[in-house]
Parts: structure tokens; C-alpha cells; sequence
């Protein structure tokens, strides 16, 4: 984690299942409610409020290190359900990291970011396009 917060690796959730992130999630109900919940009860009708799943997304983000958008949780209103998605937005960091540590194409051939200079630099019609298909960005 930097001193500005935590890094977009996502670094615990390397390798995890669903069902880890579930108890990884549950146990950071547990701290705001003082008990677990069902994983596949709405947070809603297990005792959270909208400001203790804020609060959940603050844990999340901090011992993840991997940020997501808090919408996503309120789109996502159960443990499992948070969980997939968490374990789908790793997987595209990872994917991500695979495609900026690629080796450079040999002459002749298009960069695999034709029409854009190299980077992670996107527009904003690209961004929000990005978020609407998957609901997280890079």
C-alpha cells in the first residue's frame, strides 16, 4: 500500500475464491454489525444501512487494495455477489498487467492500442463505456 492509499493490484485477493473473499467480506461485516451475516441475504435486510456499506467499501478497499466504485456494492447487495465481483475485477487487473508487460511489437506490426498513444491514458467516452460494460475501469 502507498502512503496515498491502496495500490490497484488487488495483491490479497491473488489466487482467491469466491468463497474466501465471502469470508474475507464477512468478516468485515461482522466488525460493523458485531456478527456475520447470511452470504446471500441483502445487506439491506441483514442490518446494514447505506453508510455501514460505505463503511464496508472503505474496509474493502483498504485491506483488498483493490478499488472499486461503491456503487458497485449497492448494484451488488449480497456478500457472494460482491465477492464474484471482486474476484472478476482481479482477474482483469491481472489481465491488465499482462497486456502493459507484453513486448513490444516487432516492426510492421500495430500497437495493441492502435489509434491511442501507449498508457493507461483513456478518454472519458472510453472510461464511461468501460465501467457501463463491466462496471470497473482500469
Amino acid at each position: 500500500m502507498s502512503q496515498d492509499g491502496p495500490s490497484t493490484t488487488g495483491a490479497p485477493l491473488a489466487g482467491a475464491s469466491v468463497e474466501t473473499v465471502v469470508d474475507l467480506l464477512n468478516s468485515m461485516v461482522a466488525e460493523l454489525l458485531g456478527q456475520p451475516i447470511d452470504p446471500d441475504d441483502n445487506y439491506f435486510t441483514a442490518g446494514l444501512d447505506s453508510a455501514a456499506v460505505v463503511r464496508l467499501h472503505t474496509l474493502m478497499v483498504k485491506r483488498l487494495e483493490l478499488w472499486v466504485p461503491v456503487m458497485g456494492l449497492f448494484r451488488r447487495p449480497t456478500l457472494r455477489r460482491t465477492a464474484e465481483w471482486l474476484v472478476e475485477a482481479r482477474a482483469a487487473v491481472e489481465r491488465d498487467e499482462a497486456t502493459r508487460n507484453a513486448p513490444a511489437p516487432t516492426t510492421g506490426q500495430a500497437p495493441p492500442a492502435a489509434g491511442r498513444p501507449p498508457g493507461p491514458a483513456l478518454s472519458r467516452r472510453e472510461i464511461r463505456a468501460q465501467i457501463r460494460r463491466d462496471g470497473t475501469t482500469r
